[in-house]
């Protein structure tokens, strides 16, 4: 007796039943699929971005500290959920540029030029948190980071009324 043959001699609600837990089990085994795909693509970035970091010669400070948004899983919510707890604006923005899959070396050229005084502000962070889930190109990010870099120092620049 053939496969076929023994499904369609059972009754139309066993055979729904089969059905639903076949649909179930090629979900779940999707869904485990996709997972562990997204876990080895994380560790390759994570990976690549630790040796493009260490052949432009950042400090282990430095580098502990970008990795560390690796760690975090969903900072935003728990920014939310703990608005004492206070995270990192480069950690977060390593969080989003990853999220969002830009590369090792995109991610080091965009930290580079979000760095105002070597830190990453909230407003900047902002900025490049809209244009990274809007998939700007990492050029374009860095180009509005180098303007907004010299507008606010070209306003610093300008003399004040005094009384």
């Amino acid at each position: 007796m053939s496969l076929f043959e023994w499904f369609s001699q059972l009754g139309n609600g066993t055979q729904a039943i089969l059905i639903v837990f076949a649909a179930g089990a090629v979900i779940a085994i999707g869904c485990a699929a996709v997972e562990a795909w997204k876990r080895i693509r994380r560790a390759e970035l994570r990976s690549a971005l630790t040796n493009r970091m260490l052949d432009e010669g950042m400090s282990a400070d430095e580098i502990a500290r970008v990795l560390t948004a690796a760690h975090l899983s969903g900072a935003e919510a728990d920014e939310k959920a703990r608005p004492n707890k206070v995270v990192d604006p480069e950690v977060r923005l390593v969080k989003v540029l990853t999220d969002n899959h830009y590369e090792p070396k995109d991610v080091s050229r965009i930290l580079a030029a979000a760095r105002v005084g070597g830190r990453v502000d909230d407003s900047t962070y902002g900025v490049v948190r809209s244009l990274a889930t809007a998939w700007a190109s990492t050029k374009n990010i860095v180009e509005v980071l180098d303007a907004r870099r010299d507008q606010h120092r070209t306003a610093s620049d300008e003399p004040t009324l005094s009384n």
